[in-house]
């Protein structure tokens, strides 16, 4: 009955051609990372960020669309446990600053976790969520900031520089 009622629910999305067109707040993308990808529904993530401006069928996963300026996410569903498998978001067209040391000595592995690194460090340039492991990507003008968590609790990271 969940399959056949998951299956109306994308079908019907497909017949609208409706697209996020906001921006994603921090607060937002937020919500998102605290939803637990093994429990989340497709209505979780619709109350979130409503309805996906593009619907794609396949045979293992259906994959959802938001984009609008400034950001896309890509939302997969797994068709067989109807279960979240992943998400990716990416934000486009920013400009980028400096990276700031000070934020950075704030960031402690073993402690620090993803929910607290985006608020110390704002909307990544780009991040994907699976259920165990999370990668975060931020982009300075002379410099790349990538963050590794395992169950959202920050494992690594690395600051590449970009010195030319």
């Amino acid at each position: 009955m969940r399959k056949l009622l998951f299956l109306f629910l994308a079908v019907s999305f497909t017949n609208c051609n409706l697209c996020v067109a906001k921006s994603l707040s921090t607060e937002e993308v937020l919500a998102l990372i605290n939803i637990n990808t093994k429990i989340a529904t497709p209505a979780h993530v619709s109350k979130i960020l409503g309805k996906p401006a593009d619907i794609e069928e396949g045979r293992k996963r259906t994959t959802w669309y938001y984009s609008n300026d400034n950001n896309d996410v890509t939302i997969s569903w797994n068709n067989k446990s109807d279960a979240l498998e992943r998400f990716y978001f990416k934000k486009t067209g920013c400009e980028k600053a400096n990276f700031d040391f000070s934020v950075g000595k704030k960031l402690q592995s073993g402690t620090t976790d993803i929910y607290q690194a985006i608020k110390l460090l704002g909307l990544p340039d780009d991040m994907t969520v699976k259920s165990v492991t999370q990668v975060v990507h931020y982009e300075y003008k002379n410099s790349a900031l990538r963050l590794f968590f395992r169950d959202r609790v920050l494992v690594d990271f690395t600051l590449l520089s970009n010195n030319n």
